[in-house]
């Protein structure tokens, strides 16, 4: 919570305070940026493991991103970026196999949508027409929705389906995942024009997301979820 309070005071006086643009040799300049994001969940490398042997797979949900920044120039190759926006994470699920004991064919998936409203601080370093940066995010859940498939068929013709879907809970008793996030994003992108450029980023997410209780620290690794998002967007300066 703190962490979260601390990047929303940077990111408001770095895009509302009229000081910042009137220092010498200093510029602010305004931004929107919207695009597509491919998310999925981190997780432990034994319990990746375990899932391939299983016939689990983890594959990313496509979703999306709108916000708007603000960029303060500190010298010609460096400045500081902040922003607000609204984006998309979560997961998806797939298992398939066969059960030689009852002789039937199985499958399924499970897939979990979050929508976040995020404040990213970013050092971002330009050479020519290219740029590249890096910095912290912080996250918190506005929404979420999981939705779950599965089918047996006994291969004689008869076949079992079912789907089930629901709201992801995020506090009381059943919740399910933490809402605040905090993690570190990677990004590169190319100026296509003076007001418009084409970007790429990823987010890595520090905190584990599970909001199950564990027993020991070695059990709360191993079931540790954390985000993973890589974006490609479109950003457009408000340049005089």
């Amino acid at each position: 919570m703190k962490r979260f309070i601390t990047l929303l005071t940077v990111a408001i006086l770095f895009s509302s305070n009229p000081s910042l643009a009137q220092s010498p040799g200093s510029r602010i300049t305004y931004g929107i940026k919207a695009g597509v994001n491919a998310a999925y969940f981190g997780l432990s490398s034994e319990y990746k493991k375990e899932m391939k042997e299983d016939g689990f797979t983890n594959i990313p949900v496509v979703s999306f991103h709108l916000g708007g920044y603000a960029d303060y120039t500190i010298t010609e190759a460096f400045s500081l970026q902040a922003g607000l926006l609204l984006t998309g994470k979560g997961s998806k699920e797939l298992w398939s196999g066969e059960d030689d004991f009852e002789d039937f064919y199985y499958e399924g998936s499970f897939k979990e949508n979050l929508m976040y409203l995020e404040i990213p601080v970013n050092a971002v370093y330009k050479k020519g027409r290219f740029y590249f940066g890096a910095g912290p995010y912080a996250g918190y859940a506005l929404s979420g929705k999981w939705k779950e498939k599965y089918e047996e068929d006994y291969g004689d013709g008869d076949i079992e389906n079912a789907a089930e879907s629901g709201k992801i809970v995020f506090s009381g008793e059943n919740a399910y995942r933490k809402r605040f996030d905090f993690g570190v994003n990677l990004l590169a992108g190319y100026q296509l024009s003076k007001k418009l450029s084409l970007g790429a980023n990823f987010g890595l997410g520090l905190l584990n997301l599970n909001k199950s209780e564990y027993s020991n620290s070695d059990e709360k690794a191993y079931w540790a979820i954390k985000n993973r998002v890589f974006s490609i967007s479109v950003g457009y300066s408000f340049l005089k």
